[in-house]
Order: structure tokens, then C-alpha cells, then sequence
């Protein structure tokens, strides 16, 4: 049977937002990681948090294992080589990983089944919306065709971002459309976009 490991992408600054970590950031009463959390399950497999290289230790958290960005300021793709580095040590090792920013609060709860079901024969495929426009750290990634990115980022060869790696490889796309004039990938990064979804969602039930 397949195993997936999924990872949360937490390691922005949310500098546009005044440096706050997004992932405690609160829309309609519960945090950004929360309402990830809830979209996802249940997680077929292991919960990951990508952190930023050099920040405080989190709390504990019961379902969640914490990894850091291998580099200072490396953007998503250090959260995404991090959690594949600790897919690779594992036994029995993940076959896939499900990566999602955390300030998607809209985020299907489709989200990793069809991604699951578009993936086949390629290695990636990415979450897409409104007519095409990709979202590329919302994406499902074979493991073992991402081997080499933590040696790559490393070193200083890594593609600049997600988007970049996975036009190098085959990847397929998965198109939603917005539900009730939302967007479910739409992010938070700015503070007229966190107003936005204090309206749109402050007054629905989780």
C-alpha cells in the first residue's frame, strides 16, 4: 500500500503582515494551521510543519513532527526539501509527499484525493485554479524523483522555487474551481487579504 506523508509549508516571514507567523495568524477564531489541519484530515500518513532555519522551538503538538528549512532564506522550497530529507530517513519510507502552504484557509477538502487521483504515471502534480493559475506548494511530489533536493539546495543548484522544480520534471495539473466566490487556494499576505477572509469565513462553522 502507498504511503504519504504531507507537510505543512509554515517557514514564511509574513513580512507584508509585519513579520506575525502565519501559521498562529487567527481567521474567524482559529489559527491558520488549524484550519490546514482540519481540510487535510484524516491524513492518511505522518503531519509535517516546515519551520524557518534559526526560529524558537513550537510548542508541542499532538499529530505533528516539526522540521526546519535547511538554509537561511530559502523560500517554500527549503520547507519542501526538509520534509523530503525526513521522508527519505524513514523506513517504510513515504512514497509521496503532500505539500500545502499554511495560509490557504480555504483549502478543499478534496484536496489530497484528487491530486492522488491525477498523479499517475507523472511525479507532481499541482493544484490549480481559476482558469489555469497554478499553486505550486499545494502540490503531491514522489518522493524518490526529489531525492537529490536538499544536495541541490545545498549546493546552491536548486530551481528558484517550486514552481521552477516542477516544470523540470512531469508534472500534472488538478483544476478547481472557487466555491461561493472563493478561491481555495487564494493566501493571506497581505492585511487587506486577512480582512477578507475574516468576512468571508469568520462567521462559518469550522
Amino acid at each position: 500500500m502507498s504511503l504519504r506523508a504531507t507537510v505543512i509549508l509554515a517557514g514564511g516571514r509574513g513580512e507584508r503582515l509585519g513579520g506575525v507567523d502565519k501559521a498562529r495568524l487567527k481567521v474567524g477564531g482559529r489559527t491558520l494551521l488549524d484550519r490546514v489541519r482540519a481540510a487535510l484530515a484524516p491524513a492518511s500518513g505522518p503531519v509535517l510543519v516546515a519551520l524557518p532555519w534559526g526560529g524558537p522551538e513550537p510548542a508541542p503538538a499532538d499529530g505533528l513532527v516539526y522540521v526546519r528549512d535547511p538554509v537561511a532564506d530559502p523560500g517554500p522550497l527549503g520547507g519542501l526539501a526538509a520534509a523530503m530529507a525526513w521522508c527519505l530517513d524513514r523506513e517504510p519510507r513515504p512514497d509521496t509527499l503532500l505539500s500545502v502552504a499554511v495560509d490557504t484557509p480555504a483549502l478543499p477538502p478534496d484536496f489530497a484525493a484528487r491530486l492522488e487521483s491525477r498523479l499517475a504515471p507523472g511525479v507532481a502534480a499541482v493544484a490549480a485554479s481559476c482558469g489555469g493559475q497554478i499553486h505550486p506548494t499545494n502540490a503531491l511530489w514522489r518522493v524518490e524523483a526529489f531525492a537529490d533536493l536538499s544536495a541541490r539546495l545545498a549546493a546552491g543548484s536548486a530551481p528558484a522555487g517550486p514552481k521552477a522544480l516542477l516544470s523540470e520534471r512531469d508534472c500534472r495539473t488538478c483544476d478547481w474551481d472557487p466555491v461561493a466566490g472563493i478561491d481555495p487556494f487564494s493566501s493571506i499576505n497581505t492585511l487587506q487579504d486577512l480582512m477578507k477572509f475574516q468576512r468571508l469565513l469568520g462567521f462559518r462553522r469550522a
